[in-house]
C-alpha cells in the first residue's frame, strides 16, 4: 500500500515502513498516546532535524524511547532537571561582588 505525504508529497510503501525497525518502533510508541500529544510529539521532534537532510527513523525511535517514559509517569524533559536558583540556596553571588570594595592609594 503506498501513502503520500501530506506536507511534502513524497510516497512510501507502508510494508517498507512497518518492516524498517526503527521506523515500525517509532510508529509502535506513537500508537500508545493521544491524538494532541502525537501531534505535539511530532513538532518536537522537528527541532532536531539537521538543517542539511533528513530526520533519521534511528534518531526518532531514540528520541521517542527518551520521551515516552517521561509522558507515561507523567513528567515532561524540563520537570526531570532541577532549576537553578540564585541566593542562599543556589549559585550566591558572582566572585567579585563578594569582595569589599578597595580604595586606590
Amino acid at each position: 500500500m503506498k501513502l503520500r505525504c501530506p506536507a511534502c508529497g513524497a510516497a512510501m510503501s507502508l510494508e517498507v515502513l512497518i518492516a524498517h525497525d526503527d521506523a515500525r518502533e517509532a510508529l509502535i510508541a506513537l500508537t500508545g498516546i493521544s491524538d494532541e500529544l502525537t501531534r505535539a510529539m511530532l513538532k518536537y521532534l522537528t527541532l532536531f532535524r539537521p538543517s542539511e537532510k533528513d530526520l533519521s527513523f534511528a534518531r526518532v525511535a531514540k528520541l521517542l524511547g527518551e520521551l515516552l517514559p517521561m509522558i507515561r509517569r507523567g513528567k515532561s524533559a524540563a520537570a526531570e532537571k532541577p532549576t537553578p536558583r540564585r541566593g542562599k540556596h543556589g549559585f550566591g553571588r558572582p566572585a567579585a561582588a563578594s569582595k569589599p570594595a578597595t580604595k586606590a592609594a
